[in-house]
């Protein structure tokens, strides 16, 4: 989920729901940064008033476990007629470890 937020109210942590824009339309940070101070700063340098930000949405275990088979069940089906090759097995491997990091 998304809410939008004034610059003034923005906290070193929270992350973008969508990509922060200037008046002008040019992205200056992109969805999911997370913010910090520095950032913070820039945005209300260049006159950037509101932004969206991406709410946490809690998740129970089920859910999380739900998603983590069907996760590994899609990478699984991506490289389904690359198998006996160790190279993409290690691709996938990393690529699944890289997505349930982002749960």
């Amino acid at each position: 989920m998304r809410t939008t937020l004034d610059c003034a109210r923005l906290k070193p942590g929270m992350r973008l729901g969508a990509d922060a824009r200037d008046r002008r339309g040019r992205c200056l940070l992109r969805e999911g940064t997370a913010l910090t101070d520095t950032l913070i700063d820039e945005l209300r340098r260049r006159d950037v008033r509101r932004v969206c930000i991406a709410r946490d949405e809690t998740r129970s275990e089920e859910e999380l476990a739900a998603r983590r088979q069907a996760l590994t069940r899609h990478i699984r089906h991506l490289f389904r007629y690359l198998a006996d090759d160790p190279l993409m097995d290690e691709l996938q491997r990393v690529i699944l470890d890289h997505r349930m990091r982002v749960l």
